[in-house]
C-alpha cells in the first residue's frame, strides 16, 4: 500500500456511511466542517475537499458544495463545484442565511426607534458623547449611526 492509500485509509476510517449522507465523525471546525489532515501536503482540509480529491484526483480551485446541506457529508454525489457567488446563492435560495440585523440581532441594545431618535439628535447638533452616556453604549457605536455605517437598512 503507498503513501496516499495509507491516508485514503484513514480518511475512510472516520466516515460513518448511512442510507443517504456519509458523515464525518472525526474533528471539525467551528462552524462545523469536517476537517482533515491530509499528511502528503502538509496541511488541514476541509473533508468534504479531501472527498473531492478522492474522487476526482485533484482538489478544486473553487468552493466545494454540498447538494445536502450537511457540513460533515463526505459523499461524493452529494458534492459539487462552484464558485463563492454560487455557495451565497444555493444558501438563499434554501433559506438558510441570516439577515439578523437591526432589532433582530441578538446583541442590539437599540430599538428602531432609539437609533432613529439618535440620528435625528446628532442631526440637531446633540454630542455623540453625551447621547452616548445616557443609552450606555460606547461612543464609537452613537458614531456609527450618525455616520450612517450601521443601521443602514432605516435608510437614515
Amino acid at each position: 500500500m503507498d503513501t496516499r492509500e495509507i491516508i485514503a485509509q484513514r480518511f475512510w476510517d472516520k466516515v460513518c456511511k448511512t442510507a443517504y449522507c456519509w458523515i464525518w465523525v472525526a474533528s471539525v471546525t467551528r462552524k462545523g466542517y469536517g476537517q482533515f489532515s491530509d499528511s502528503e501536503i502538509g496541511r488541514i482540509v476541509g473533508a468534504h475537499q479531501y472527498s473531492w480529491f478522492l474522487h476526482h484526483g485533484h482538489y478544486s480551485t473553487m468552493c466545494v458544495l454540498h447538494t445536502c446541506d450537511i457540513r460533515r457529508c463526505v459523499r461524493p454525489n452529494h458534492l459539487f463545484e462552484g464558485t463563492h457567488q454560487d455557495n451565497i446563492a444555493d444558501m438563499v435560495q434554501k433559506g438558510r442565511h441570516k439577515t439578523n440585523r437591526g432589532e433582530d440581532h441578538k446583541d442590539t441594545k437599540f430599538t428602531e426607534a432609539d437609533v432613529r431618535t439618535i440620528f435625528a439628535r446628532i442631526a440637531a447638533g446633540e454630542s455623540r458623547s453625551i447621547l452616548a452616556k445616557e443609552y450606555e453604549v460606547d461612543y464609537k457605536t452613537v458614531y456609527r449611526i450618525g455616520a450612517r455605517q450601521s443601521w443602514k437598512h432605516l435608510g437614515l
